[in-house]
């Protein structure tokens, strides 16, 4: 028995909905699921068509009510599909997700290009919102599948297409793709071709949402022994071409550097970078044996008075309280499990 799994074809919400999708031949189920805030009276008005052209019937309502429809086809055809809601009440957004239970599975993440490295691949995930108009990288990972053919896009949250792309380089198992962050939230769709023309649709359900400003802590992790002072290094960007001013808000949660933090107010144009000092005191007798510092930005608008936050970022600060009997694996042992976990609440 192959094993399967609900892949996303299409995550869609707007108050008009016409959208293609392309179903393969791995895919069995296909789940069709629409809701909205508003009451769907007559599902009539939803209209869905196989590759054919020829209309699929949309009859029994798999949840009781209104506000939510689902929809199992089984063994649907393969080819591209085609779904509308234009006869709807457009006073409300309708959300559309369609799933196929699959084989084929993909995930595409965004990636920053790093300095030469030997003991790198040249790129590692990026775990902050990007920065608007910055250049980085896709990369595409699909099992079960040999595709002659690949195409990434930017899709906005209305199931437009932004931008295509063509991958830089490929493999059977990896996609790499180069692309320019745009000024709207996007998702990251995948359309794979096989040697037979069949097409094989997917879709990131996170729909990623650039940023005017970006922090970067550089020299990471931050590790320190009582009575040590350490460098944190720190490089600010935006995507704005004329001078911005900034305020830079520095604080942690154990208070090591005063109640009310570190402030500075910064003024730059496209990026600036700047060191603060960490001291851990010699008379630290806390038992915790990490801190977290964050750094968030905000900027000011002259015209309505009103301070807007605009980034942050939490890095994790590791004490070596005993040296002797706490060995540094241990440590870069808790930095992975800490910052794996700090990475899940920030997203």
């Amino acid at each position: 028995l192959e094993w399967t799994k609900l892949q996303n074809l299409v995550i869609v919400k707007s108050n008009l909905i016409s959208i293609t999708f392309h179903v393969d031949s791995s895919i069995d189920e296909l789940h069709i699921d629409i809701s909205s805030i508003g009451e769907i009276t007559d599902i009539s008005q939803i209209t869905l068509y196989r590759p054919d052209n020829s209309l699929y019937p949309l009859t029994t309502n798999l949840n009781k009510t209104k506000h939510l429809y689902m929809w199992k086809i089984l063994q649907p055809h393969v080819g591209q599909w085609r779904l509308t809601t234009s006869q709807l009440l457009q006073e409300f957004d309708h959300n559309v997700q369609i799933q196929g239970k699959s084989s084929i599975v993909c995930s595409s993440s965004l990636q920053k290009e790093m300095e030469a490295n030997p003991d790198s691949n040249g790129y590692t995930e990026l775990t902050t919102e990007p920065l608007i108009n910055s250049s980085l990288l896709i990369l595409t990972t699909c099992e079960n599948v040999n595709f002659t053919y690949a195409n990434i896009s930017l899709i906005n949250s209305s199931g437009q297409t932004i931008e295509s792309y063509l991958p830089l380089q490929s493999d059977h198992i990896e996609i790499l793709t180069k692309i320019r962050v745009p000024q709207q939230p996007f998702r990251i769709q995948t359309i794979l071709q096989l040697a037979n023309g069949i097409k094989i649709q997917r879709s990131e359900k996170q729909l990623i949402s650039p940023t005017m400003f970006t922090i970067e802590l550089i020299n990471q992790p931050y590790m320190l022994s009582v009575g040590e002072t350490i460098q944190m290094n720190y490089t600010i960007n935006t995507s704005l071409s004329e001078q911005v001013r900034v305020r830079l808000q520095i604080s942690d949660t154990l208070n090591l550097m005063g109640s009310d933090g570190i402030e500075k107010n910064l003024t730059f144009t496209k990026e600036i970078s700047q060191m603060n000092l960490f001291t851990l005191p010699k008379d630290f007798q806390e038992k915790s044996i990490n801190d977290m510092v964050i750094f968030a930005l905000s900027t000011y608008n002259n015209k309505t008075n009103k301070v807007s936050y605009e980034n942050d970022d939490i890095v994790p600060v590791y004490f070596e309280l005993n040296s002797a009997s706490i060995p540094k694996t241990i440590n870069y042992f808790i930095f992975f499990l800490l910052s794996t976990f700090f990475y899940q609440i920030h997203l």
